[in-house]
């Protein structure tokens, strides 16, 4: 449901929504032509119905201002620290980086797999496991297997990948505002990285495009203006995963051509609805159902994987390249009663992902049980190839601890479901209505893994006010520091050492 300025009109909206399921039926039979074209016109007066209600706030074209006189504890910085967010017997060691980190420049390619769940690629699908390869990386590095997107739809998931800070906890997407200045991993690395991003979706969906107009990779390609022609199998609107990955590699030569190291992110779309058939060679179950079209598109995802893979060794970059795979958020197929596709409801289907880091000089085979976020990109990345950061500007932890000092991590539902996870395996559930009522559950993910048992949220006060604490903060300091960006001066006082004073020229190609 639609987040809406006005307090009342969320009360208005579920009166026309009532009141329009209950004449469709009806209505259905009144209507002159086809079933199908009848549906179309009820849908199409009820959404003009519903936008004749109230402005709503995704409206706004830029960020409201940050209100920081209300009684809220804010953490010193952005990293939210003390004992409500930390283990009080957590020593806060060093982060310790192999000495290699320094000892050359580092490449990094990330993939970013669209609408790929964890249990998809950890669990045998049909008696095989369909992304074969990428276990074969993961064995060979830092395997996350208890990883989560902090958002269940992409421009947040996004945005916390390339920023290390957790998205806004609103119902509106801040991601997609106009008007962000955040840093992101780009301007982190310095001019001196090159960077790519390659996507064969388009951007001009659910993209936090705004923010990468100003801080993204200094080249960017989308669907609109890909010099292909071929399209997925059955759907016009994204193209064709194969030739992307061709167009990906040839701007991977142009740019390590330049003698300076790279930053290049390949977006995919394959695994999205509609879940179209791309042939026998693809085929890694029988394709009886959507489902299992899926499954074979995260086997076809799996062989582009691997064919990066092999072009980096061709072309002797693998020895100074980190690969970094992780999902935007997960995929639901009924594990939960009508929960299907990845933004209808926050069960671990919807947000947990696979999560790899390869490269074996610096990140050697190790599976981390500990519960890890999209947030712990930037720093543990920014570790890896050397480079300096203020960790108080930055909401994950490097993965180079032994052990992450946080109790919880954070996540918002694009139905406005906010939750945490704590480090013991509780998953803390509110949800906020209209008129700031809501209500409060939680699940024993250890004795309950399916989620399918609610227990009482009075049950653990800590993490319930933690997160009441983590969202009314988050809700501030994100404007705040926007606002510092935008200003170019230090938030709190601190600022990141390797921000450059002026930013190069982006080449956005949609």
């Amino acid at each position: 449901m639609t987040k809406y300025c006005d307090p009342k009109a969320e009360d208005r909206e579920k009166r026309v929504q009532r009141t329009q399921r209950r004449l469709t039926p009806a209505l259905v039979h009144l209507l002159p032509g086809s079933r199908t074209k009848k549906l179309l016109c009820l849908t199409t007066l009820g959404a003009l119905a519903l936008s004749l209600v109230a402005v709503p706030c995704w409206a706004r074209s830029t960020p409201p201002r940050a209100d920081l006189s209300s009684k809220v504890d804010l953490p010193p910085a952005l990293r939210f620290e003390g004992p409500r967010y930390e283990r009080a017997a957590h020593t806060k060691a060093e982060v310790t980086v192999p000495a290699a980190a320094k000892a050359k420049p580092w490449n990094i390619v990330l993939v970013i797999m669209e609408s790929t769940g964890l249990s998809y690629y950890r669990d045998k699908q049909r008696g095989v496991y369909v992304m074969p390869f990428l276990r074969k990386l993961a064995s060979e590095g830092y395997e996350l297997t208890r990883h989560y997107s902090p958002a269940n739809t992409s421009p947040r998931s996004v945005a916390a990948l390339f920023t290390g800070l957790y998205p806004m906890p609103e119902r509106r997407i801040f991601a997609m505002s106009k008007g962000l200045h955040l840093p992101t991993l780009v301007t982190l690395l310095g001019p001196g990285y090159g960077s790519l991003f390659v996507t064969p979706g388009s951007l001009r969906w659910y993209f936090p495009m705004d923010l990468f107009r100003r801080k993204g990779p200094r080249q960017i390609y989308g669907f609109k203006t890909l010099p292909i022609r071929r399209r997925a199998p059955g759907f016009k609107l994204a193209a064709h995963e194969v030739p992307t990955v061709g167009f990906f590699l040839k701007k991977l030569d142009e740019l390590s051509k330049k003698g300076q190291p790279f930053f290049a992110t390949y977006y995919s779309f394959v695994a999205h609805w509609p879940y179209p058939d791309f042939g026998k060679p693809y085929h890694r179950v029988r394709p009886r159902r959507k489902v299992d079209n899926y499954l074979n598109n995260l086997y076809l995802l799996d062989k582009q994987i691997e064919r990066i893979y092999r072009h980096l060794e061709a072309r002797k970059l693998l020895g100074h390249t980190i690969i970094a795979a992780v999902g935007d958020h997960g995929e639901a197929w009924g594990q939960h009663q009508n929960n299907y596709a990845h933004a209808r409801a926050s069960f671990n289907e919807n947000y947990m992902t696979p999560g790899v880091l390869w490269q074996p000089k610096l990140f050697s085979p190790r599976k981390i049980d500990a519960v890890t976020t999209h947030v712990d990109l930037v720093p543990t990345l920014l570790d890896a190839v050397g480079k300096p950061q203020n960790r108080k500007l930055l909401q994950g932890e490097s993965l180079f601890q032994r052990e992450l000092a946080r109790r919880y991590v954070f996540l918002i539902g694009n139905e406005g479901v906010y939750s945490s996870v704590s480090r013991g395996g509780i998953k803390l559930q509110i949800k906020i209505g209209a008129r700031g009522r809501g209500a409060c559950w939680a699940y024993d993910l250890n004795a309950d893994p399916g989620e399918k048992r609610r227990k009482r949220c009075k049950a653990y006060p800590k993490q319930l006010a933690a997160t009441k604490a983590y969202r009314a903060a988050q809700r501030q300091l994100l404007r705040a520091y926007n606002a510092a960006c935008q200003a170019k001066r230090p938030f709190r006082g601190e600022r990141h050492p390797s921000s450059p004073r002026r930013e190069p020229p982006r080449q956005v190609a949609e």
